[in-house]
C-alpha cells in the first residue's frame, strides 16, 4: 500500500491591509504573512509580489513574531507607480516541498488606485492694503508632498471672481532653511474695488514629470484709496523724552511701526481714524484724527510698571 502525502494549502494575508489609494512614486510599506493548513513552518520559503509579469519583490519568511501561526517576511518598501490608474497586483506563494512536504501554491491579490502627489502652499510679504488699480507683490511657496522639483513650474494669483491678477514661475531653488519650498515673486494687478478681499493663488495639475494635485492657498488685504497726505507720527517716552522703536500703530487698515528714532511715516487718504499703538513697555492712549492735509504728531507714551500684567497686551 502506498502512502501519498496530502498537498498542503497555504494561506497568505498582509499585516495591514493597503490603503485604497496611494500617491504616485510613494513608498508602498508591505509585511505578507503566510500560513500552512496543517500548521507547518513555512520559515525559508519565499514570497514574492507581482505586477502583471514582473516581480517586483522578493521575500524570505520568518517565523511570526506574534501569531505563531503564521510566518511573516519583515516589512519591505515597493514604489508605486508613476502614472495615475488602477493596478491589481499578486502575493505569490510558489508551490513547493517544504519541510518535506509539498505545499499548494498561494495567491493574494491585491488592489489600489494612485493619485496625485499632493502639494501645499504659502503666501506671504502680503500687503495690509492695497491701493485700487495699482499692482502690488507678493511671494508665493509650493512644497510637494514627495518633495519633488518643481522649478519653472507656473502659479497664478485669482481674485474672488477668479480673474487672473498675476502669473509666476517657481524659481530654481527651494526658500532659504526648507528643503523643497519652492517660491516665486509675482506682481499682481490692483484691485479694481475698495474693502475687504480674499484672493487666492493656486498652483496648477498640469504640469510635466509625476503628476500632482491642484493646490490653492487664499490671503487677504483691504483696497483702499490712493493717499492723499502724508502722517508722520513721533513717538517718545513721555518721562524721558526717549524715542520708542518698534511701537506698532494702527490706523484703521493701515498698520506702521516706528523705527529706532521713534518715528514713523505713512501715505494715507483723508479721513477721520483712531489711532492705537502696542508696546510693551509703553502705553498709549488711543488718540482720533482726521486728516485734510500733512500732518506731523507728536506722542508721549507712559511707562508702565515692570510687574504691570497688561505689558504684553494688545490694547
Amino acid at each position: 500500500m502506498t502512502n501519498e502525502l496530502k498537498i498542503h494549502h497555504v494561506s497568505l494575508k498582509l499585516d495591514q491591509p493597503l490603503p485604497e489609494n496611494v500617491p504616485v512614486a510613494s513608498d508602498i510599506r508591505l509585511k505578507a504573512k503566510a500560513a500552512c493548513s496543517f500548521g507547518c513552518d513555512l520559515s525559508g520559503a519565499t514570497i514574492h509580489l507581482v505586477a502583471g509579469q514582473d516581480i517586483v519583490a522578493a521575500r524570505r519568511l520568518v517565523a511570526g513574531s506574534g501569531d505563531t501561526a503564521w510566518s511573516e517576511t519583515e516589512e519591505f518598501t515597493v514604489k508605486a507607480p508613476e502614472t495615475l490608474g488602477s493596478f491589481s497586483w499578486l502575493i505569490f506563494f510558489k508551490g513547493a516541498e517544504t519541510g518535506g512536504v509539498p505545499h499548494d501554491q498561494g495567491l493574494l491579490p491585491i488592489s489600489f488606485a494612485t493619485a496625485p502627489i499632493a502639494v501645499s502652499l504659502a503666501v506671504w510679504d502680503v500687503p495690509a492694503t492695497a491701493i485700487v488699480n495699482e499692482p502690488f507683490r507678493i511671494k508665493v511657496g509650493v512644497k510637494s508632498s514627495l518633495a519633488c522639483t518643481l522649478k519653472d513650474v507656473e502659479v497664478e494669483v485669482l481674485d474672488h471672481k477668479g480673474v487672473r491678477k498675476g502669473i509666476g514661475k517657481l524659481g530654481d531653488s527651494p526658500w532659504a532653511g526648507t528643503t523643497a519650498l519652492y517660491w516665486t515673486e509675482i506682481e499682481v494687478d490692483g484691485p479694481d474695488a475698495l474693502g475687504a478681499a480674499c484672493w487666492s493663488a493656486r498652483f496648477p495639475s498640469t504640469m510635466s514629470g509625476l503628476p500632482h494635485d491642484q493646490g490653492l492657498a487664499q490671503f487677504s488685504f483691504v483696497a483702499v484709496r490712493p493717499p492723499d497726505h502724508k502722517l508722520t507720527i513721533m513717538v517718545f517716552d513721555k518721562e524721558t523724552a526717549a524715542p520708542i522703536d518698534n511701537a506698532r500703530l494702527r490706523m484703521g487698515c493701515f498698520r506702521i511701526a516706528t523705527d529706532a528714532s521713534g518715528l514713523a511715516e505713512l501715505m494715507i487718504p483723508d479721513g477721520h481714524y483712531e489711532l492705537t499703538a502696542w508696546m510693551t513697555s509703553h502705553e498709549l492712549r488711543p488718540t482720533t484724527i482726521e486728516v485734510t492735509e500733512d500732518i506731523i504728531l507728536r506722542l508721549e507714551a507712559t511707562a508702565l510698571p515692570d510687574e504691570d500684567p497688561y505689558a504684553q497686551m494688545w490694547m
